[in-house]
């Protein structure tokens, strides 16, 4: 049987070898590719996510600074109504 191969053989066993191996690094790259598309999606999603509750967190603290010199007021206004009497 070993008589019976010669270069011809050797070359085709590597050049199936070589494909086999270049289709599976392919196949790993496109995965990755992917993957990489995926969670890049991902993060643009979340970023837009985050700004709206940052926005919501804005709009929050802009109230809370209201409500603090709405209380201001009213203290001051008891406070003087505490001293007029």
């Amino acid at each position: 049987m070993l008589n019976q191969i010669n270069c011809c053989h050797v070359a085709i066993a590597g050049l199936i070898g070589w494909t086999i191996n270049t289709i599976i690094q392919n196949i790993q790259t496109a995965k990755i590719k992917a993957k990489g598309v995926e969670l890049e999606l991902r993060t643009k999603e979340l970023e837009k996510k985050n700004g709206k509750e940052m926005k919501k967190i804005e709009e929050v603290e802009q109230k809370n600074e209201q409500l603090q010199q709405k209380v201001e007021q009213l203290e001051k206004k008891l406070n003087n109504h505490a001293k007029n009497q």
